[in-house]
C-alpha cells in the first residue's frame, strides 16, 4: 500500500506537471480542457495499473507489467470511443496527451516497482 501511495503521489506530480507544460502552447479552452480530463484519467488507469502489476509481480513480474501494459492499451480505446466520440473532446490534444501521460509514467514504474 506505501509503494502504491509513493507511485501515486510521484505519477500525480509528474502528470499535473505535464499538463500544465502542455496547455502552455494550445489554443483554446476547448483544447485545454481534453487535456486536463486526460491527466485526469491518465492517473486513475495508472494507479489501477500499478496496483495490478504489484498484485500480480510477486507470482510473475512479465505478467503483472503486461496486464498493467495491456489495462493502458484497452483505456486509451475506451477513451478514444467514450471521450472523444461521446465527450466532445477535441481528438488530437486528448490523445496524444493521454499517450504522453502513459509513456512518461510507464518509464517511472519499474523503479517503483522494484522498492
Amino acid at each position: 500500500m506505501k509503494r502504491w501511495a509513493q507511485f501515486t503521489i510521484v505519477m500525480v506530480v509528474i502528470v499535473t506537471g505535464l499538463a500544465w507544460l502542455i496547455t502552455r502552447f494550445l489554443p483554446g479552452s476547448d483544447a485545454i480542457r481534453a487535456v486536463w480530463v486526460s491527466a485526469a484519467v491518465a492517473i486513475v488507469v495508472q494507479s489501477l495499473g500499478f496496483a495490478l502489476a504489484r498484485a500480480i509481480g510477486p507470482a510473475n513480474v512479465f505478467l503483472g507489467w503486461g496486464a498493467a501494459v495491456a489495462l493502458r492499451f484497452l483505456s486509451l480505446i475506451g477513451y478514444a470511443v467514450l471521450g472523444v466520440k461521446f465527450g466532445g473532446l477535441q481528438a488530437a490534444p486528448a490523445l496524444i496527451s493521454l499517450v504522453v501521460f502513459f509513456f512518461i509514467t510507464t518509464l517511472v514504474e519499474p523503479a517503483m516497482l522494484k522498492q
